[in-house]
């Protein structure tokens, strides 16, 4: 049944288009986009003022603003725009990429191309397993990924900018960085392969505080939330190198993660730090209005089994305000020191782990050295003043903030949450595509698979050339278990392949879908959902 009605929806309306009629032509055209991604290996036809690419498994339809040039790989199909070009042409030339030259020359510049793409397809996959993953090691830390190279010095100049931003602000020891060791950070290439490697299967990233080792892995079709990741778990690596041998109060540790969680990278390559957390200010206006604001006596004492997405929220623009104002900057960091230094706080030997000897304060000890820090006997007058910076020291917050709500609420594993969030967004009239990515991934979550299909297919009308939703429409159809569907799923990796070769993560699903060698990671993860519930 599931099936039937599948196929009567509109879903693959776009991508089942009479693929089989133009796939025979052997023409590779080439589209470049605005965002300079490079698609080639398709036949581009423009129908009225509609705009298609046919690949071997399908034909998508465009959005031609989101296309700079298309580069004709046939001679035909170009028509000259002048008498300069059609002397061109007479001449027997072609133009390519811009230029005209002979024939010759395009087909060599293009089986060059084509022999330096299969070499790195083939050095790619040799690194697609965790054993031969790449590695650096950079001034601070030592990267693992078996992403690709590329992706590995990104990071790597990610995490080194990031230390030098956070040592400036915080201070961190050369005694402090010897005793922790070199912190190791690994980057899997899939959510699947991370989990796998024994992480919390509810979680997207993890600092493990006694061995200094970080995880997460990188989120191909949404790098933001990649970036959200690292970012957080990343500074709670940060907080544990300025004292290794200290377990700092929760909302201090979760509130600095969210300060630095919200960083973005600048169109110069710079990590800018600050950034509104809106998916956050969401939650916390919203308790607010509805009067389960948390005060701030309760929040700083509130243990690490009570610390809801809310405290989350309310720790975070806590520390954004005492951080971005001038009157409070230097008093949160003078408190700051304090728990590093242990000076005037009263302190308890948390036992033995690993190879340090942890020790920890009260929350009640923590919260007045807080008091104390900020000449206060108690927290009336600067929570009122920080109240009306939530109310009206912000800006307001637009459909943007409640995508970046659903991602946090995803990744939190609330997922009644972040579907009122995808909700509220598309009723304001956000045209991102991740908002119905997300839509998707929450039915799937469901096991609602015709409604994440539909969802994700959404996705692709508004970016079709997009390899990643390819991919995870192709891993929900497959998880239907459906024959019909799974068969889709199958059409859909080999699209995604096509659509760029150079992701050997995609062959690699393809090749594992094809061979049935996926099913045992699908029924383990539905038998892992129906257990939750």
């Amino acid at each position: 049944m599931i099936a039937d009605n599948f196929r009567k929806s509109k879903v693959l309306a776009a991508a089942l288009l009479v693929a089989a009629a133009l796939a025979g032509a052997a023409r590779a055209d080439k589209l470049i986009l605005y965002d300079g991604r490079v698609v080639d290996g398709c036949r581009v036809e423009e129908s009225g003022q509609e705009l298609y690419a046919t690949f071997e498994h399908g034909t998508l339809k465009l959005i031609p603003s989101q296309v700079k040039e298309i580069l004709y790989d046939s001679d035909e199909a170009y028509v000259p725009k002048n008498d300069y070009e059609r002397e061109q042409l007479a001449k027997g030339f072609v133009l390519f990429e811009g230029f005209w030259m002979s024939k010759e020359r395009r087909a060599s510049t293009l089986d060059k191309r084509r022999m330096e793409r299969e070499e790195r397809i083939r050095k790619a996959r040799a690194h697609l397993d965790w054993s031969g993953a790449w590695k650096k090691d950079t001034r601070y830390f030592t990267l693992q990924t078996n992403c690709s190279e590329d992706l590995l010095e990104y990071y790597c100049d990610i995490f080194e900018q990031f230390y030098t931003i956070f040592v400036k602000k915080w201070k961190i020891s050369g005694k402090s960085r010897s005793e922790f060791g070199k912190p190791v950070i690994k980057i899997f290439r899939s959510r699947e392969q991370y989990h796998q490697s024994g992480a919390n299967p509810r979680s997207a990233g993890m600092f493990n505080i006694i061995s200094g080792e970080l995880r997460l892995y990188h989120d191909a079709a949404d790098p933001r939330l990649t970036l959200d990741v690292l970012f957080h778990e990343g500074t709670h690596l940060m907080v544990q190198l300025t004292r290794p041998d200290f377990f700092f109060p929760i909302w201090v540790n979760e509130a600095l993660a969210e300060y630095y969680g919200s960083s973005t990278i600048d169109s110069n390559g710079r990590v800018v730090t600050g950034v509104i957390q809106e998916g956050r200010l969401v939650a916390l206006r919203n308790a607010v209005d509805s009067g389960k604001y948390i005060p701030l006596a309760t929040l700083l004492q509130t243990p690490q089994n009570k610390f809801t997405s809310l405290h989350y929220a309310h720790a975070w623009c806590f520390v954004h305000y005492l951080l971005e104002h001038d009157k409070y900057d230097s008093k949160f960091k003078s408190f700051y020191q304090a728990l590093v230094t242990g000076v005037g706080l009263d302190q308890t030997r948390a036992g033995r782990f690993g190879k340090r000897n942890m020790s920890t304060a009260t929350l009640g000890a923590t919260a007045e050295l807080f008091k104390k820090k900020f000449g206060i006997n108690n927290h009336e007058a600067l929570e009122a003043e920080f109240l009306d910076y939530v109310k009206y020291g912000l800006p307001d917050v637009g459909m943007r903030g409640y995508v970046a709500s659903a991602a946090l609420h995803m990744r939190d594993g609330r997922y009644d949450e972040a579907l009122e969030a995808v909700n509220t967004a598309l009723e304001l009239g956000s045209t991102d595509p991740k908002c119905h990515l997300y839509e998707g991934r929450i039915y799937s979550e469901r096991n609602e698979y015709e409604k994440a299909a539909v969802a994700v297919q959404r996705a692709i009308e508004l970016d079709p050339l997009n390899p990643h939703f390819h991919v995870n429409l192709g891993g929900i159809l497959r998880e239907s278990e459906d024959g019909a569907m799974m068969k889709e799923g199958i059409r859909e990796y080999h699209l995604a392949a096509e659509i760029a070769p150079e992701l050997t993560s995609v062959r690699n699903r393809l090749e594992k879908a094809l061979k049935n060698a996926d099913m045992p990671a699908i029924k383990k993860r539905k038998a892992d959902r129906k257990k939750k519930k």
